[in-house]
């Protein structure tokens, strides 16, 4: 529910800095798409940032191959947060663009932890 109430909030504050901004989103898609597409992708960082966080915190203490289940189940996460995400944004462009940037940001976020 807390999630589904942040992709609302995002919603809300992207058609604020459109408003602020003077963008006629309406008139225009591609500011409509921009604001939406800016709006599901912070969503999807951010999420992806707090999964990497916690299994993260919890890998420490962990022995190799249960830190790995750890990520992997970081990742199944992330896979069902873009999920959610994409019932919210409901559009072709909005699915490809926040599935291959949660998963690929999964990946970076991972690798730059663990190695970094």
């Amino acid at each position: 529910m807390f999630f589904l109430g942040a992709a609302f909030l995002a919603s809300l504050i992207s058609a604020a800095l459109a408003k602020v901004l003077r963008w006629n989103i309406y008139d225009c898609a591609n500011f409509y798409i921009g604001l939406n597409l800016l709006a599901s992708g912070s969503l999807t960082v951010a999420w992806v940032v707090h999964t990497v966080k916690l299994v993260d915190a919890t890998t420490p203490h962990a022995s190799l191959w249960q830190g790995s289940l750890l990520y992997l189940v970081g990742l199944l996460a992330t896979v069902v947060a873009v999920q959610m995400i994409q019932e919210f944004f409901q559009g072709e462009i909005y699915r490809l663009a926040n599935a291959a940037l949660g998963l690929v940001s999964y990946a970076v976020w991972g690798a730059w932890v663990v190695f970094g």
